[in-house]
Formats: structure tokens, C-alpha cells, sequence
């Protein structure tokens, strides 16, 4: 590329030229704008090592500034996945589900899939074209609104956000009321729902509810236990064990129910389903091979995955969108631990 063919910005970063004409911000126009060669800012925009961290700063913070675009010809989007780094599940379950499904739909568009482990330190120090958002820290979503504006953000399984976040979801009130259902179709009297505290759960919590509801039953809240993500599943369970329950509702995509029946099987020797019934989140080929085969609710991961993956690209070509929020449908898989 011949520099002498690039229109030069002013050399003051965020000031806007007075021009009716939209003008495409260049790596070389970056470069006169912070001092710094042409192969360093395309290193830090390249989120390649060689660079110093206050330079990779200063580059950033003039590319935001400057409203700065890649040509899709020259460069991969580079899409940033926020998960939560402490969660199990960033290694097996949910989030490791889609974090694979991720990769081969951002491939097949043509993207680069950046993971930070340090998502506080990492964020602010790379280029994204776009952000995808499976679970955050504390102090992320801080971030997260202050780049809304510049980077197309995507969250999954969100329910605490304004109408105006782009969110894919499995339809969570319906896995609570489909498991509700069906063990009361299955003669089950005392039906118990156990789960984290979570926004998710308590989403499902709602469906499981109104199916109650809907069947003319009385809900006994001592069977509904929320138990403190550090609290051994051992103690919620021996007291719904306790209250006399027939039947329990694990959600969850994350092993939370194969641990539970683990525990009511072989710790505290209670036969499933004979004595207690129980239906979990789908584990794809753990859940079916289980002893007995368990009974879930399956959410659309590699759908839900794909979703956002179109979605990030429409947003980075700036096409029009008028649902920001797409819904799932769920399915329940009957298997001989919900009968």
C-alpha cells in the first residue's frame, strides 16, 4: 500500500474532521496520531506480543477514540469470549459446550476466537472487533458498558439487562415448567426444585411454579431450595431428602444433577427413581449412560451458539436489526430417572 494514496487524519485524536464524507481511519493514520511505526500499532491491533504495555494502551485508546475499523480483506475478526474463569464449567459443561460450539461457528465465518483467562486485565489491553459474553466477573460488566458503543457485544442467558442488549437464550421458565409437569403427570406428590442462587434458575424457578399452579396444587416452599454456590449439594439434598420429597428438579447444563444423583444413589442410598424421581440439565453422552438413564431438559447449546455467531457478524457489518433478543425453544429427553 502506498502511504503517499492515504488521506492523513490531524494528528489530534477525537477530534472529528468537518467533512460530510465518512473517511476510513488507517493503521497509518493511527500511527501519525500516536507517534509510534506503522508495525507496532498493526502488532497491538493484531493483539501480537513485541509491544510494550503503555504503548499497547496508548494505541488502543486512539483507535477507540478514532473510531478505527479493520478492512475485513486484510484482517480475521478477532471476537473476545468472556466466561467466568473460576466456574468448573469453563472445563466441562455448559460453558465448555459453548465455548467449543463457539469456535467452530466463529471458524466457519471466517473469525478469530480470543479467551482471556484475566478478563478484567485482558479486556482493556486487546482489540476485538466484537464481544461475546457467556458469564462475567464482577467489574467486567463495568467494562462491558463502557465499550457498548464501539464494540458489538453479544450475551447469552441474560435476564438482568436492558431491552437494548443483543441476547441469546434457551427458554428457561419453559425447562422449569416441562420438569413440573411431568412429574405430576408421573404421580409424583411433593416435587422439589434445587439449584445455585442464579438469574438463570430463577427464571426456571418461575416455570416450575406456574406449572404447579396450573395443576391446582399447593406449593410447599420448604421444597424449594436455593442453595449458596460454596454450600455442599450434600446439604440441600439430605433436607429435601428430609421434608419427604419424591421428586427433584436439578437444573442445569453442568453436572449439578449427575453430582446430585450420584449422592442420593451411593452416599445416601435412596433408590432412583423408586424413592425419589429426578430430571437434570442434558449432558450430551454422559446423561444417557448414567445408571439409571436420567431424565432431562436439553438446551439448544450448538443452536444458541450458532445464533450469536450470526448475530456478532450482522452487528459488525452494521446491518439493521429489530429483535435484539432471541429465545430457544427447550425439549425434555424422558429417561428412567424422571419416571
Amino acid at each position: 500500500m502506498n502511504r503517499k494514496t492515504i488521506k492523513k487524519s490531524s494528528g489530534s485524536v477525537g477530534k472529528k474532521k468537518k467533512s460530510n464524507k465518512v473517511s476510513r481511519v488507517s493503521i497509518y493514520d493511527l500511527a501519525e496520531a500516536t507517534g509510534f511505526s506503522p508495525g507496532t500499532v498493526s502488532r497491538v491491533i493484531n493483539n501480537r506480543d513485541r509491544v510494550k504495555p503503555d504503548t499497547r494502551e496508548k494505541v488502543l485508546i486512539a483507535a477507540r477514540e478514532m473510531g478505527f475499523k479493520p478492512q475485513a480483506t486484510i484482517r480475521r475478526p478477532e471476537i473476545g469470549l468472556i466466561t467466568e474463569s473460576d466456574f468448573n464449567d469453563r472445563i466441562n459443561g455448559y460453558q465448555s459446550t459453548l465455548i467449543q460450539n463457539l469456535a467452530f461457528s466463529l471458524t466457519k465465518k471466517g473469525m478469530n476466537l480470543l479467551l482471556p483467562e484475566e478478563t478484567v486485565m485482558k479486556l482493556p489491553i486487546s482489540f476485538m472487533d466484537g464481544i461475546i459474553v457467556i458469564s462475567e466477573k464482577e467489574g467486567v460488566r463495568k467494562y462491558l458498558d463502557q465499550v457498548a458503543d464501539r464494540i458489538p457485544t453479544v450475551y447469552f442467558d441474560q435476564f438482568d439487562l436492558s431491552e437494548n442488549k443483543h441476547i441469546i437464550y434457551s427458554d428457561h421458565q419453559q425447562s422449569g415448567y416441562l420438569a413440573a409437569q411431568h412429574f405430576i403427570h408421573s404421580g409424583r406428590k411433593k416435587i422439589s426444585f434445587f439449584s445455585s442462587k442464579a438469574a438463570s434458575n430463577d427464571e426456571r424457578l418461575k416455570g416450575f411454579r406456574a406449572a404447579i399452579k396450573e395443576n391446582k396444587i399447593e406449593i410447599d416452599e420448604n421444597l424449594i431450595y436455593l442453595r449458596h454456590n460454596n454450600e455442599p449439594i450434600y446439604t440441600g439434598l439430605n433436607s429435601l431428602v428430609r421434608m419427604e420429597t419424591d421428586a427433584i428438579y436439578v437444573p442445569g447444563s453442568s453436572y449439578e444433577a449427575i453430582e446430585a444423583m450420584h449422592i442420593l444413589c451411593y452416599v445416601m442410598n435412596i433408590k432412583v427413581p423408586d424413592q425419589v424421581a429426578i430430571i437434570g440439565g442434558e449432558n450430551e453422552k454422559i446423561s444417557s449412560m448414567l445408571n439409571p438413564p436420567m431424565t432431562t431438559i436439553e438446551e439448544p447449546l450448538q443452536e444458541m451458539a450458532s445464533k450469536a455467531v450470526e448475530r456478532m457478524e450482522a452487528l459488525i457489518k452494521n446491518e439493521n436489526i429489530d429483535d435484539k433478543c432471541i429465545k430457544l425453544p427447550v425439549r425434555l429427553i424422558k429417561r428412567a430417572s424422571g419416571s
